[in-house]
């Protein structure tokens, strides 16, 4: 599966080694998702960084890079600059349901109980001490305990996700749906960073914020009333999510119950 961030910064790393001759390691690249999504799904300040010492503006080091990473990042629908200098990254349908082709050894290469740092476990024993991330590590393992009876169930009635056919599979592509979707797209950096950053609370609340999003995608949601092409949508976004939400539990030694 895609790792789109990483593959942005290895297109800009690229296009400053082969064509700028400008010599930066990869770890210096900065490309984070903008909190407002106008900005696009990814964004980078590379072109304000670099514009000083390559004697340019920034606004002409950035169209640079756009005209190139166009070529470099064919799956990126649109690639916009805007002042002073940024470049912005906007997914597109396709490339967003990518993440849907994940599968539990996806996950587990990324977070494994093998990653977590020793001293992890006693520094989220004080970050769950505090209520609220009680409540809402309850709410994350219900989340995993609902996804899997609903999957079971179904499964029970003959719907098996792994013998369903793409073209028989419809999504909604309702914002909320494509923010699950990014959501979902964004675990692996997320582990990322808070590895580098020695923050485990960061990838349990990353969790945590999954869990209310499928409140938020299926509270209304009546799965015996959707078409089949559209229920076996709900539940492949769901599967994920589920798969997501285990290998985090799993990883901190924290079950991850089938029933609640």
């Amino acid at each position: 599966m895609r790792n789109f961030k990483e593959d942005i910064v290895n297109g800009i790393w690229e296009i400053l080694r082969e064509n700028i001759e400008q010599e930066l390691s990869k770890e210096s690249i900065s490309v984070e998702a903008p909190r407002n999504r106008d900005f696009g799904d990814y964004t980078t300040n590379t072109a304000l960084k670099i514009a000083k010492e390559l004697h340019r503006k920034p606004m002409d080091v950035a169209l640079y890079l756009r005209q190139e990473l166009e070529i470099k990042c064919p799956w990126v629908e649109k690639i916009t600059v805007v002042e002073p200098g940024f470049v912005n990254f906007f997914l597109g349908d396709q490339s967003l349901y990518e993440v849907l082709t994940r599968r539990a050894s996806d996950d587990e290469g990324i977070f494994s109980r093998k990653d977590v740092p020793f001293h992890w476990q006693e520094k989220l024993q004080a970050f769950l001490e505090e209520d609220e991330c009680r409540r809402n590590l309850k709410d994350m393992q219900y989340v995993h305990s609902r996804i899997h009876s609903i999957l079971k169930l179904l499964r029970e009635e003959g719907i098996r996700l792994e013998e369903v056919e793409e073209k028989q599979i419809v999504y909604e592509k309702s914002d909320l749906e494509k923010e699950v979707l990014r959501k979902l797209g964004a675990f692996s950096q997320q582990v990322e960073v808070a590895l580098k950053h020695d923050r485990p609370e960061d990838i349990l609340n990353y969790g945590m914020g999954l869990g209310k999003l499928y409140f938020k995608l299926h509270e209304k949601t009546l799965f015996r009333q959707l078409e089949k092409p559209r229920l076996h949508g709900a539940l492949r976004i769901m599967e994920v999510m589920g798969l997501i939400i285990r290998t985090i539990l799993e990883a901190f030694e924290i079950e991850a119950p089938e029933k609640m």
